[in-house]
């Protein structure tokens, strides 16, 4: 079994770390230790999209082993070719919201339009599969955020609220998440360089 000490390393490092080790020893159980929150549910959820089997067991010092056991290789392929089938079926435009306020320089303009904004997906003929929030764009998916209620409808039709971590915890936000997941900046640059279409607002 391979250990990966990952503690302390800031986003996106413990899953980028997670990645090459999985390349380097496909075969291999890995052990991965990680000391924070986000760490732990950003490589769990990149070991499962991998079809890692995922393991947790909290150690000494506010750590956590993550072991991860190889997938089956047959099981792979069919889950692999499942998901290509899907994506082909999917619309794959993402919209990726960088700023609280939609355009500059008006504030209480910008901040009419992104609630306009949310408030139109759901009648539009297709809408986005993904919602990347990132930088100042994080406060639409926390307690108190006045355009709460509109992101929810947002995930209930199954757009996926992907959350910058790195941005909430640099506002001191991520214990007020109310909507949508936790993500990392290796899977949210997988996102816009993989989708068809990204549309930035």
């Amino acid at each position: 079994m391979k250990e990966i000490d990952v503690c302390s390393k800031p986003c996106p490092q413990p899953v980028i770390a997670t990645k090459n080790a999985m390349e380097e020893n496909p075969v291999e159980i890995l052990n991965i230790i990680v000391d924070d929150e986000a760490a732990k549910i950003n490589v769990t959820r990149f070991a499962k999209s991998r079809n890692y089997k995922v393991e947790q067991k909290k150690s000494s010092g506010g750590k956590t082993a993550i072991k991860l056991l190889p997938p089956d290789k047959d099981k792979t392929a069919v889950s692999a070719k499942k998901k290509v089938n899907a994506e082909k079926n999917e619309n794959s435009t993402v919209f990726f919201l960088k700023t609280y306020e939609l355009g500059r320089p008006d504030k209480e303009l910008g901040e009419l339009l992104m609630k306009t904004l949310f408030q139109t997906i759901p009648d539009m003929d297709s809408f986005p599969s993904k919602i990347v929030f990132m930088h100042g764009s994080v406060k639409h998916t926390v307690k108190d955020s006045k355009t709460l209620r509109q992101v929810k409808k947002l995930e209930a039709l199954g757009i996926d609220i992907v959350v910058c971590g790195t941005c909430l915890d640099f506002y001191g936000l991520k214990d007020e998440l109310a909507v949508g997941r936790i993500s990392n900046f290796f899977e949210i640059a997988s996102i816009l360089s993989g989708a068809d279409n990204t549309v930035t607002l």
